[in-house]
């Protein structure tokens, strides 16, 4: 099955020009990367499809082969060259048009970095430099020659075997929206958490492009980005509006003057950075070289010679631009001129060609020098064991490197996790239990969604075992993923609740064990809409989806309905009249269900709104069968999280502006009553009720990364409060299992942290 961006209709098509598709091997944003052979030149290549559009839309067609065009004209070692490109028209009035590159094997600078996070590493400094500096002479280079990239980005960075870096899609931004189009809307293209404000304002510069580069540096020296949020337009904002965070506060090694150049890049206005991407990196060069720090390698007398490994596959799993998923071997005529190895006479003398860091420096331990030739020798394996045995060594009177978010570890502590689950690379956006069985489905904004089997992973659990997923799935819906389990738990959706380069947002629907798509559910369930705010099920059948409509201008939610016994039928759709804009401290804005699924309330900006479907003469409506809810106090704006007692009878909701607010209401027949509003000094950031019909505890995360237990009507103080296991970050989200025995905590670090509580004897 091939992607929807217009392959996927049309299952027939094997080829696009003259190159036989042979498998996709990656998809995102802006289209989809296939593995293909090209028959002329008996070679196989990467041929990359963007999205499809109508055969006479004439203006993108020009402007696709000027863009194109002046993308092959880019000849430079260290970006990506084009081969051919072309289009192929669809049966219908639709067409796809296509780029031919080499098929590049070594993964993409976005992965390396993935698997630093995971191993609670910071890349070794000279590595980390290496490839600012490739990147920066590709990026001047196409300055040089008017060309903008306005997506620069790790993904976009693949990397070969020996370390050399190509820069990939230029051109791709300008060939699907015009430069008239980004000013008119105001809109910029490229990805939020690198793009700089200027180009957010649809005004991209060629500074934009190296203050993208300079996101780059700070992820690579501190290990996390300067600005993250829950939605795209979020982090935009802050790209526009706020000082980046210092780096020093998350790695303590960099010094002042280090700090200084990488904030330099980061400048609000174009005319304060860096005249070029080079000079950027030479700065940073400058800085290191007067360091308190040095890249070393650890040596003793009875170390044992090092033993090359076994050849491993050409690549590995990369990001949504390359997400290759199978081994196989690189092309010996798609890999661009290897550079001439130079002898250890050579680098000591004349790579040192800037300050004191070099690109190719040899590495002497011991009275040895060793180094490490190209090719595809196992270059990737035994590289990756030579990362993990540099360290950094510190001058006497320095600090030592702190990373960003210490991994957490067992603790024999009661109060600590039982489990810690980390099998995604960014943050858990949500969390979801199946009904049936204690089974936990985590999704990130790393496209993965994974199911754990808790009863099994606490019965096998080890100090030296990590725990793995009983089932994956990659998924490339957008940002911002949300969860729901239909509640017999043979369905899981899994929508994206902010838009993703233009997508509609949408929801997929998966069987219960993710070995495919459910029964009648092949293809995505597409909203037309701005974002989609929550999800959930009712009355057993009905998936119900609450949506910002595409006009701005209208005071009011839509509220989408499936009947999921009946597939075939069309979705309702349903306005929800009056309803206010969603808070605007919290994204996206809350919805939740009582675990009978007889009612939905959802957030508005100053309260609560609750409502049921209902169903008369084959006709599904919309009933709201409460007031507003409301916190009496004007100066409580938004809700951060919404919960239902277990019965359905009471529901709660938080409010973290400030000192954090905790209020629960009762239902008195039709009518709903304020029963508490307690306010604490802790900062709270999400609230979940235990679902157990025996149980009434709700659990809060914290700020701190610890979880409080409070029983409703007392809360001058947690029932107990639960340990992190080493974890300093925000809870993310909480999730209680139907029984009431485990309690799930995501958290906002990159390792995708989960810890996993046992909770009956709390």
């Amino acid at each position: 099955m091939m992607n929807d961006n217009g392959i996927s209709r049309m299952p027939t098509i094997t080829a696009l020009g003259r190159y036989r598709i042979l498998r996709r091997i990656g998809r995102g944003g802006m289209g989809d990367v296939w593995l293909c052979e090209d028959p002329r030149l008996q070679r196989q290549v990467a041929i990359k499809t963007l999205p499809a559009h109508s055969q006479s839309d004439h203006e993108y067609a020009l402007r696709f082969e000027r863009e194109a065009q002046a993308a092959a004209a880019l000849n430079h070692p260290h970006i990506l060259p084009i081969h051919d490109y072309g289009q192929q028209l669809l049966p219908g009035t639709q067409s796809i048009t296509y780029i031919v590159m080499p098929y590049i094997g070594g993964g993409s600078l976005a992965e390396r970095i993935a698997q630093q996070s995971a191993n609670n590493q910071l890349m070794p400094v000279e590595e980390a430099i290496t490839f600012l500096e490739q990147a920066a002479e590709a990026i001047d280079y196409a300055h040089e020659r008017g060309i903008v990239h306005r997506d620069i980005k790790p993904g976009n960075m693949l990397l070969r075997n020996d370390n050399w870096l190509l820069l990939a899609d230029f051109g791709i931004a300008r060939m699907l929206s015009s430069s008239d189009h980004l000013t008119q809307t105001g809109r910029g293209f490229g990805t939020p958490e690198y793009m700089a404000p200027e180009q957010a304002r649809g005004k991209a510069v060629p500074a934009s492009d190296n203050y993208s580069l300079a996101v780059i540096a700070y992820q690579l020296f501190t290990g996390r980005l300067p600005f993250s949020a829950d939605t795209a337009y979020a982090i935009t904002i802050q790209h526009m509006t706020m000082r980046p965070p210092a780096p020093r506060q998350f790695n303590p090694a960099i010094s002042p003057a280090l700090e200084q150049a990488l904030l330099l890049g980061l400048a609000k206005q174009p005319a304060e950075r860096p005249a070029t991407a080079l000079a950027f990196v030479e700065g940073l060069q400058r800085e290191l070289a007067h360091a308190p720090f040095a890249v070393t390698l650890p040596s003793t007398p009875s170390e044992p010679t090092q033993t090359l490994p076994a050849r491993q596959p050409d690549y590995v799993v990369t990001d949504q631009n390359y997400n290759v998923t199978e081994p196989g071997p690189i092309a010996a005529d798609e890999r661009p001129p290897q550079p001439e190895q130079p002898t250890t006479e050579a680098i000591s003398k004349a790579d040192r060609k800037r300050t004191g860091i070099s690109r190719r420096r040899v590495l002497v331990s011991g009275g040895a020098a060793l180094a490490l030739v190209g090719g595809s020798f196992g270059a990737w394996t035994f590289r990756d064991q030579l990362r993990d045995a540099i360290h950094i060594t510190l001058l006497p009177g320095t600090t030592p490197t702190a990373q960003p978010h210490p991994r957490p570890s067992p603790t024999p502590d009661p109060n600590g996790p039982a489990l810690i689950l980390q099998g995604h690379f960014k943050p858990v956006t949500s969390l979801a239990w199946s009904p049936q069985k204690n089974m936990l489905a985590s999704v990130s904004d790393d496209d993965s969604l994974l199911l754990w089997d808790i009863e099994q992973l606490y019965q096998q659990r080890s100090a030296a075992a990590k725990p793995t997923p009983t089932a994956n799935k990659t998924i490339t819906l957008g940002n911002t993923m949300l969860l729901g389990w239909s509640p017999d738990g043979k369905m899981l959706a899994v929508a994206n609740s902010s838009l993703e380069a233009f997508k509609n947002t949408g929801i997929t629907i998966y069987a219960g064990d993710l070995s495919g798509p459910a029964p009648g559910y092949e293809n995505t369930l597409e909203i037309n809409s701005l974002s989609l705010n929550g999800i959930g099920w009712m009355q057993k059948k009905y998936l119900i989806a609450v949506a910002n409509p595409i006009d701005t201008n209208k005071n009011a939610f839509d509220l989408w309905i499936w009947d999921t016994t009946q597939p075939k039928q069309a979705v309702t759709h349903v306005a929800l009249p009056g309803m206010l804009s969603p808070a605007l401290n919290t994204f996206p804005p809350v919805l939740a269900t009582p675990p009978d699924g007889s009612m939905m309330a959802f957030a508005l900006t100053n309260g609560l709104s609750m409502g049921q479907v209902t169903s008369a003469n084959n006709k599904v409506q919309w009933k709201a069968n409460a007031g507003l809810l409301t916190f009496n106090d004007p100066l409580i704006t938004g809700v951060n999280a919404l919960t239902w007692s277990p019965d359905g009878k009471s529901i709660g909701a938080l409010n973290n502006a400030g000192n954090s607010t905790m209020a629960y209401w009762n239902r008195q027949g039709s009518r709903w009553q304020s029963s508490a509003k307690v306010q604490v000094s802790a900062t709270l950031t999400t609230m979940a009720w235990c679902p157990a019909p025996t149980s009434s505890l709700v659990a809060t995360g914290a700020g701190d990364g610890s979880v409080l237990l409070w029983q409703p009507g007392n809360e001058t103080q947690p029932t107990r409060t639960l340990t992190s296991g080493g974890m300093n970050t925000p809870v993310q989200t909480l999730a209680w299992s139907a029984d009431g025995k485990w309690l799930a905590a995501s958290y906002q670090d990159n390792f995708g942290t989960i810890l996993v509580y046992s909770v009956p004897s709390f």
